[in-house]
């Protein structure tokens, strides 16, 4: 007869779920003795061993190798004693690992270290020793047949040996001073190691070839050498590593206490967990719990690839579960720029965050692009004029110095935000073209004083794109498609019959070469797209874009064109061309019939090559490394160069202002969209997580759609709806240390989504309303209600602006409640 557990506690107590029933016992207790002794509470920790029966958190062999170790007695440590260690299945990088349980604890308590501490090494009896292991090492290794899992087990215990030798060559060097010894020793003793590491590596046909892999032969022989040479230097530059979060090998923290406590916890992850509780294994166990809290709410914008934030800004309660609501993080309009008097098509920020830029298509005067000073509440900072048609496209240099403004026709101006310039007067409400003023701002004062600065680009109003080898017309019959002239609606940068991805392409003439009219004209490239290059060794160059078949790669350095891409494509086709050529003239010529079709089929091969031209391009990045451009086409498709190869500055002065023509960027991937496409975004990279998501690229498409791409894999992986984008370009970008995704809609929101899971968390009533007209009778300004383009801070990750259709900027700040 079964007892009924209820009755044995009495009627009145409820009923008692021990931890047994959902975790084991001992590894629970294990688990709270470990984290006692880490934070410090070791005498809890010994009641609690002692109540639970004795449950030991380091088994017997584990606590004798790490006794040896803390007390320095390296002499006694033996291939046997390491042998008998029960080790993890899955191997470890534990240069990398050996700190990453361990940030909060040590933040916040300090780890007792009850062991006696001696500095005091026998250097001979030593080096005896672990020339006497290394022999066993070797004939265990020469004499034994091992399969994978066996072979696997002895490289872990093998690399153990290793971290302790490179633990005490370390000693004898910054301990005990004994430079000699420590030179012998690496070259009579560590060398050997390392050969028979290196041929256990060949046995398990491991190639290593992961930069991040710290703990490999040939680093280590790297590393121990470079401190032989100069161990000062090498000490100070892994001491500044470590503090700045990068990738560390602890080489020595100052004390023999802490250096040999840091060697522990590098062992410590090749040891089986039922033998030794990994460091931290609570804490990590919260974080994983807390992330997956946070997980489960659709409106919190919490990153899963991104560590647990435990600081004190933001601290964690561990009495209640993490999950945030809807009012976690929100958005608020800060400020409304309402100077402008027409609609504003993009936005850009300067990378120092000083300036914001707007492009305002302005049809009555020159005012075509203002910059606010940011950190003066967004005054008028600068007024840029020159430009007779609207502005497509703005880009800050590296340096916020320079920009460069891409209007509808075919001048390009760059201009120095930096430097003097008259001063005139802002009519905000009235449709004249600003008058020139000779009071002075500083004079005066007032915010809607500013400067029109001088351009760089020395004797020429404007910067053009020279065709050089001028711009070709096809003409297939009567029809004749010229890209000299096109008009454009003033409501918008593209209509959906002028769109740059929707407008139809008259080029398709007839494949034979001679029905095809090429004629040369004088007329300039367009350009409608640009950005600079971001690294010192490209300092002063930019890439433009041109919708007339070209990208040509600028130099402001020397004020000239240094390379074309179209000839950079004529050279591939040519190459092609040839290789066809030359294939279709291989042997076998006695054959006429044979002949006559290889010569056939080359002719089809060479015109479909000359047919096909540079596409046009309507969109650019170059990647923050400089080391790809993306060339977004009328096609459809992205085309992703490899551009790394390109001269740096330096080289670049032996060649004066020559084109590179004979240079060659491979073209690394095409991501088929399928889709009009309208604009393409790249990741912010002032951001900790650029590095992890620096080959992602945001796809804004004509049919209510966003993309994100892996530009190197090839590979969609998020799509984002809700907003509406059907007749006119709307920019979006990455925000919030690119945990969100931002873009304007035709309905005048601001719609915000979730990187990472693609859910909206916000929609903004930004340009949705009506503004009424800044002029009166028949030449009142309507505006319509498209948010037209977004831009995010690169250095406030809490603030982002938007424009739109109704002449407004609308300042925004995310607030975290």
């Amino acid at each position: 007869m079964s007892i009924n557990k209820r009755s044995k506690q009495g009627i009145d107590s409820p009923p008692v779920k021990t931890v047994g029933n959902i975790f084991d016992k001992v590894q629970l207790t294990k688990l709270l003795i470990h984290t006692l002794k880490e934070l410090g509470y070791n005498n809890a920790a010994g009641a609690l061993q002692e109540e639970s029966g004795g449950v030991q958190v380091e088994s017997n062999v584990v606590q004798r190798l790490f006794g040896y170790i803390k007390q320095g007695k390296y002499e006694v440590i033996s291939f046997d004693l390491l042998n008998s260690l029960s080790l993890r299945v899955t191997n470890h990088d534990p240069a990398n690992n050996g700190n990453v349980n361990r940030n909060f604890i040590d933040r916040n308590t300090s780890i007792n270290i009850n062991d006696i501490i001696s500095s005091d090494l026998n250097i001979a009896a030593v080096t005896a020793n672990f020339d006497t292991q290394y022999k066993m090492f070797f004939d265990f290794y020469t004499n034994t047949t091992f399969n994978t899992v066996s072979l696997n087990r002895f490289r872990n215990i093998l690399e153990i040996m290793i971290l302790i030798n490179k633990h005490f060559f370390v000693e004898m060097i910054y301990e005990v001073k004994d430079l000699p010894s420590a030179v012998l020793f690496l070259r009579s003793i560590i060398r050997k190691y390392l050969t028979l590491w290196d041929t256990v590596l060949t046995g398990l046909q491991t190639n290593i070839i992961d930069e991040d892999i710290v703990f490999t032969p040939e680093k280590v022989l790297r590393e121990l050498s470079s401190i032989l040479t100069m161990p000062e230097v090498t000490i100070k530059n892994n001491n500044r590593d470590n503090n700045n979060g990068n990738t560390g090998t602890n080489l020595w923290t100052g004390s023999v206490r802490s250096s040999r406590q840091e060697l522990i916890d590098k062992i410590s992850f090749y040891i089986n967990p039922n033998d030794l509780v990994p460091q931290g294994r609570l804490i990590e166990l919260l974080r994983q719990a807390i992330k997956y809290q946070r997980s489960c709410n659709s409106y919190n914008i919490f990153d899963d690839e991104i560590d647990v934030d435990f600081s004190q800004e933001d601290p964690v309660n561990l009495l209640q579960n993490n999950i945030s609501d809807f009012e976690r993080i929100n958005f608020v309009e800060q400020k409304t720029l309402a100077s402008n008097m027409d609609e504003i098509w993009y936005l850009e920020f300067s990378p120092n965050g000083k300036y914001l830029a707007a492009a305002i298509a302005n049809s009555i005067s020159d005012r075509k692009v203002i910059v606010y000073d940011v950190e003066n509440d967004f005054s008028v900072f600068k007024i840029l004029r020159g430009n007779s048609q609207c502005i497509l496209y703005l880009s800050f240099s590296k340096d916020s110095k320079y920009l460069v403004t891409c209007p509808f026709n075919e001048h390009t101006n760059i201009y120095d935000i930096t430097s003097e310039g008259e001063t005139i007067e802002l009519n905000a409400d009235k449709g004249e073209p600003p008058q020139s003023s000779r009071r002075n701002s500083l004079e005066s004062g007032k915010k809607e004083k500013t400067t029109i600065e001088t351009q760089i680009i020395g004797p020429l109003d404007s910067f053009c794109i020279p065709n050089s080898s001028s711009k070709i017309q096809e003409r297939s019959g009567s029809s004749m498609h010229s890209t000299g002239n096109e008009t454009y609606n003033t409501s918008s940068p593209y209509s959906d019959t002028q769109s740059p991805s929707s407008a139809p392409d008259s080029t398709t003439s007839s494949r034979a070469a001679t029905d095809n009219l090429i004629e040369q004209t004088e007329n300039s490239l367009r350009s409608w797209c640009c950005d600079w290059f971001h690294t010192e060794k490209h300092s002063g160059k930019l890439v433009i874009g041109s919708p007339d078949r070209d990208v040509v790669i600028y130099d402001t350095n020397t004020r000239a064109i240094i390379y074309r891409f179209s000839q950079n494509w004529n050279l591939r086709s040519r190459r092609a061309s040839t290789s066809v050529y030359r294939g279709s003239h291989g042997s076998d010529n006695s054959n006429p019939l044979r002949h006559s079709s290889r010569e056939s089929q080359t002719g089809a091969v060479v015109n479909m090559l000359m047919d096909e031209q540079f596409p046009r391009i309507h969109d650019l990045k170059v990647s923050h490394d400089d080391n790809y451009l993306l060339l977004m086409t009328h096609q459809g498709t992205i085309n992703v160069f490899n551009i790394s190869n390109l001269p740096t500055n330096d080289e670049l002065k032996g060649l004066g202002n020559s084109v590179l023509s004979n240079h060659y960027f491979k073209m690394e991937t095409k991501l088929k969209i399928g889709k009009n496409i309208t604009c393409i975004s790249l990741p912010m990279p002032s951001c900790e997580n650029y590095r992890r998501l620096s080959s992602l690229v945001l796809v804004n498409l004509q049919h209510n759609e966003l993309q994100l791409w892996d530009y190197k894999e090839n590979i969609l992986i998020q799509k984002y709806f809700g907003q509406k984008q059907e007749q006119f370009i709307i920019r979006s970008c990455f925000g919030f240390d690119n945990k969100l995704v931002v873009s304007g809609s035709e309905d005048g929101k601001v719609y915000i989504w979730d990187r990472l899971k693609g859910n909206i968390i916000g929609v903004l009533m930004g340009h949705a309303n009506d503004r009424l007209p800044t002029r009166s009778g028949s030449n009142a300004r309507k505006f319509s209600k498209n948010c037209n383009v977004v831009g995010w801070s690169p250095t406030n990750k809490y603030m982002f602006a938007s424009g739109g259709d109704d002449g407004l900027i609308k300042i925004w700040r995310v607030i975290k409640d």
